[in-house]
């Protein structure tokens, strides 16, 4: 009995199954291989994860280095002292990178910490417009582009038409050619005539009957044999080219309208000046106000020289120097003093054109 007893046991670990229950076994398995499953699952998601976000990352930097290059080509152009300094701050913070700096480990987000105080919110607020309007462009060519790739050709529309055709129903061409009138006498004339016919006949048939499109083509050339020849005098017959347009029903060119130029000899208006007369209205705009206004004459210099100088910095809203002097002067100087030295002006020019 003791023995019986103590060797179930030794039995079951030395790998006798008969003691174990069988269901306990089914659930064993099926709990490892539910966890197995969620160990994939987790580490499919985490990889895909993480490749969106790489993706993402690669976008976002791509995107930067356009800005950079926007932005330096826009200072290049505008402000050439700021650009120096733009570029040596790009060079240092790839330098510091290339080192393993601590706070340098990512190159896009350095240099757009370091760049922005160096160039200023006006000229990189404008470098991002810019830098908006072109991939806005770059996107609506490529879409012109993928839709002309998939607009049908010519050939596709042609045989879907005749496959969604019924088999019974005549074709375009049947129609046509049902839809002819019947063959007159004068047209059932042979086109090379027997021997015995007379010629007199034969003339007054060529008047009547339309020349075939192989014999004008025949008559074009005359070095082809068995050539149409027309009778000399057809005071009713069009020339050959107008008689081809009509029977081809090909549309007719149509003579353009001449172009009416407007005449040279105007008087000037009496509007805002132009640019060529915008320093000589200068000129008598500070000779009255010098005469009427002795303080607003000095401010008006004042405001002319700053908008010079600012015009040399090529700061933003001063690339021309008559726009920003036209907008800031008559604002100083007034609706009054400006139309007065307009009205000056256009006086001025009447006299020298008499």
């Amino acid at each position: 009995m003791s023995g019986s007893a103590g060797g179930a046991p030794e039995a079951w670990f030395m790998g006798d199954d008969s003691g174990r229950n069988t269901a306990e076994e089914s659930n064993d398995d099926n709990y490892y291989s539910a966890i197995a499953a969620t160990v994939q699952h987790s580490a499919a998601t985490c990889s895909a994860s993480s490749s969106e976000q790489n993706s993402q990352m690669r976008r976002q930097e791509e995107r930067f280095r356009l800005f950079i290059q926007v932005l330096m080509k826009f200072l290049k152009t505008r402000d050439p002292r700021v650009h120096s300094r733009a570029k040596q701050v790009i060079e240092e913070c790839v330098a510091h990178h290339k080192r393993g700096y601590p706070g340098y480990e990512s190159v896009t987000a350095c240099v757009s910490v370091h760049l922005k105080p160096v160039v200023g919110d006006a000229y990189w607020k404008r470098a991002e417009q810019q830098l908006s309007h072109q991939l806005l462009l770059l996107t609506q060519t490529t879409k012109q582009k993928e839709e002309w790739k998939n607009l049908p050709s010519s050939t596709a529309t042609d045989t879907t038409c005749t496959a969604t055709r019924h088999p019974g129903a005549p074709s375009q061409q049947q129609q046509h050619q049902n839809q002819q009138p019947a063959p007159s006498a004068l047209d059932s004339t042979p086109a090379h005539p027997p021997h015995d016919v007379p010629s007199s006949t034969l003339a007054a048939a060529a008047v009547v009957q339309p020349i075939p499109r192989e014999q004008k083509w025949k008559r074009v050339h005359p070095g082809a044999s068995s050539v149409a020849v027309a009778p000399a005098t057809q005071p009713t017959a069009r020339p050959a080219a107008s008689q081809y347009q009509q029977n081809q029903q090909y549309p007719t060119p149509s003579v353009s309208p001449p172009v009416q130029y407007p005449p040279q000899n105007q008087p000037r208006p009496m509007g805002p000046p132009q640019n060529e007369n915008f320093r000589m209205f200068v000129r008598v705009l500070l000779k009255r106000l010098e005469d009427r206004d002795p303080r607003l004459h000095s401010r008006a210099r004042q405001l002319i020289k700053e908008c010079t100088v600012r015009y040399k910095r090529r700061e933003p809203g001063y690339e021309s120097v008559t726009a920003s002097v036209r907008v800031h002067l008559k604002r100083v100087v007034g609706d009054v003093y400006w139309k007065r030295a307009q009205v000056t002006l256009a006086q001025l020019l009447a006299k020298e054109q008499k």
